[in-house]
């Protein structure tokens, strides 16, 4: 099925969408200080639990195949097949620095958005007829 769907309307609609306009309640603010306490006590908080080669590994072994690819390119699947000890090691430290730093690669936060028509019986011209899906 392809979609009749304008990418500035759906461009538009999700950053509609996204962005924040309205005041927030007394709720919303209170939320907001209790995660950003918790956050600050984290951050003070030095992460203290290994992750070995074998960890990941075993993770990598309990992979879903045949999932559509990321950003990169790269599925489940190439790592699932390319599966090796350096490849665990490696892994392994790029998790490592970035639990341990608390800071996570900005490429980890990218992902492709996709519109998908809700149900095919929709105009699919229409923004709101499609909600968002997101490889990571």
């Amino acid at each position: 099925m392809t979609s009749n769907l304008k990418p500035a309307v759906f461009q538009q609609l999700y950053r509609d969408i996204m962005t924040d306009t309205g005041a927030r309640t007394d709720k919303q603010v209170q939320d907001q200080q209790h995660v950003t306490e918790h956050a600050d006590a984290l951050k003070r908080w030095a992460f203290s639990h290994d992750i070995t080669s074998g960890f990941m590994s075993e993770l990598i072994d309990g992979s879903r195949c045949g999932e559509s690819p990321r950003v990169d390119g790269v599925t489940p699947d190439h790592f699932v097949r390319g599966k090796s000890d350096h490849l665990c090691t490696l892994v392994t430290v790029v998790y490592s620095v970035a639990l341990s730093h608390h800071c996570v690669p900005t490429v980890f936060n990218t992902g492709v958005m996709v519109p998908i028509l809700k149900k095919a019986s929709l105009d699919s011209t229409l923004g709101k007829n499609y909600r968002p899906v997101t490889n990571w």
